[in-house]
């Protein structure tokens, strides 16, 4: 009967000892993902809404672009930021016994910051409000920047071999068709 207590005994503390390890794997995932977003929130998200992005060359290169030049530009990224939104949001909604959460959720915020820079494009298409679309288009080009530079720095490393990539890759490769 002492035996069995013993073994019973040992079993719980090996039990417990498991629980205390898969705690101590989630604190420190969930200190990772805490401390991404708020590197996301002070390296894109605040110079971003601060309005502190001002960059020449980019100003320089949209405003050579003709009328023309600009709403064909603005539909491909629309329709870029669209598709890569979706794509992630059906892999993570399809996937979510293997999907890694905390970096999917940055990946989307990476691209709602985007998505925030284009929300006024349709309404300047339609009215062919050019100077209202360099405007937009300037600060898209802009923010589209800092999120690169923050996805190299700080997701790259956490990307698996997913969809996350060619999402990745495809903002790399789109980024300044100016």
């Amino acid at each position: 009967m002492f035996l069995m207590r013993k073994k019973t005994i040992q079993a719980r503390k090996g039990y417990i000892e498991k629980l205390e390890d898969h705690i101590n794997e989630k604190n420190e995932e969930a200190s990772l993902y805490i401390n991404l977003l708020e590197k996301l929130k002070t390296e894109v998200q605040e110079p971003y809404l601060k309005g502190l992005l001002n960059s020449k060359d980019i100003t320089d290169k949209v405003n050579f672009l003709s009328d023309e030049e600009l709403l064909n530009r603005a539909a491909v990224h629309l329709k870029e930021i669209f598709e890569g939104q979706r794509h992630l949001y059906f892999q993570i909604s399809l996937n979510n016994h293997v999907s890694n959460s905390g970096i999917d959720s940055l990946c989307l915020l990476c691209f709602a910051v985007c998505s925030d820079a284009l929300h006024n494009m349709p309404n300047h298409m339609l009215r062919k409000d050019i100077s209202g679309l360099k405007f937009d288009l300037i600060r898209f080009y802009e923010i589209r920047k800092l999120v690169l530079e923050y996805i190299e720095k700080h997701l790259q490393e956490h990307l698996n071999y997913s969809v996350h990539d060619d999402l990745i890759k495809t903002f790399k490769i789109s980024q300044f068709k100016v």
